[in-house]
C-alpha cells in the first residue's frame, strides 16, 4: 500500500451509519474517499448506487480507478435487515430473496468488482458482517444467514487472493447506534434490555466500529487476513436473546 494521503478507499453503504462513520474516519486519516450508496451519499466523492446493480457498481469502481489511478482499500458497509417476526416456515418469501441479495450478493458483486484493482495495488478488503450470524435471534433467519455467508466469502478471498497480497477481513459487529437499529434503541425499555445483557452496558457508536474497519484496512494491520472480527462490547459472551423474544414470535405466529 501506498503512504497515508495517497490511498484510496471505497466505502459502500456512506450515506449513513457505520458507513458514514467508516468514511469520516479514512478521510480524517488521509485517505481519498469514495462513497457508494443507494442514496448519495455525502462524502466529497460520491457515486448513488445499489449495490445489487452490477452494471453500476463496475461503473463506479472504473470511474474511481479512472481519476485516481488505484484502490488501496474496500470497507464494505452496505446492508439491510429485514426482520419479519416470523419463524422460518413463516418467513416471507420476498423478505429472504431481498436480504440475500442485498447483503450477500452484494458482497460479491462489490468484490468482483475491485478486486482486479486490489490486485493491483496488493490492497484489502473488509467485508461488514455481524455477531447475529453466530448468535441469531427470532425472526432473523435471513439476516443470519446473509451475514454468515459473508463470513465465509470473505475467508475464501483471503485463501485465494493471499498469495497475491490481497488481504480480506470481515468485521462482525453488535448493537449500534444507527438508523438500522433505531426501531429498537428509540424505544427506551427495549434499549435498557440490550444494554443490560451487554457486558460494557452499552450499545456502541458507529465510530467506535468504523475505527476498527479503518485500521483494518491499514498498513499496520499488514499480516492481519482472513479473521473475523467481534466488535460488540462483549455481547457475544452473554445471550445475544432472550426466552421473552423467542415467546413473542411464537405468539405473533398463532402458536402458543
Amino acid at each position: 500500500m501506498t503512504q497515508s494521503g495517497d490511498q484510496v478507499a471505497i466505502v459502500t453503504g456512506a450515506a449513513g451509519g457505520l458507513g458514514a462513520a467508516t468514511a469520516a474516519v479514512l478521510s480524517a486519516r488521509g485517505w481519498t474517499v469514495a462513497g457508494l450508496d443507494r442514496t448519495r451519499p455525502g462524502t466529497k466523492h460520491a457515486y448513488a448506487v445499489d449495490v445489487t446493480d452490477r452494471d453500476a457498481v463496475d461503473a463506479a469502481v472504473a470511474d474511481v480507478v479512472e481519476k485516481w489511478g488505484r484502490i488501496d482499500g474496500v470497507a464494505h458497509c452496505a446492508g439491510i435487515f429485514r426482520n419479519s417476526l416470523a419463524p422460518l416456515h413463516l418467513f416471507d418469501d420476498d423478505a429472504w430473496h431481498e436480504t440475500i441479495a442485498v447483503n450477500l450478493t452484494g458482497t460479491y458483486t462489490v468484490a468482483k468488482a475491485v478486486l482486479p484493482a486490489l490486485l493491483r495495488t496488493r490492497g484489502a478488503l473488509t467485508v461488514v458482517s455481524s455477531i447475529s450470524a453466530t448468535f441469531t435471534q427470532p425472526g432473523g433467519t435471513a439476516y443470519a444467514a446473509s451475514k454468515a455467508g459473508m463470513i465465509g466469502l470473505a475467508n475464501a478471498i483471503a485463501v485465494e487472493y493471499g498469495m497475491q497480497g490481497v488481504r480480506c477481513n470481515s468485521v462482525l459487529p453488535g448493537y449500534m447506534a444507527t438508523g438500522m437499529a433505531a426501531p429498537l434503541l428509540e424505544r427506551p425499555h427495549l434499549r435498557e434490555q440490550i444494554e443490560r445483557e451487554i457486558p460494557l452496558a452499552r450499545v456502541a457508536e458507529p465510530t467506535e466500529v468504523a475505527e476498527v474497519v479503518a485500521f483494518t484496512l491499514s498498513p499496520e494491520a499488514s499480516y492481519l487476513s482472513g479473521h473475523s472480527l467481534v466488535v460488540d462490547g462483549a455481547a457475544h459472551l452473554t445471550s445475544m436473546t432472550t426466552r421473552r423474544d423467542n415467546d413473542r414470535m411464537w405468539r405473533l405466529a398463532g402458536v402458543d
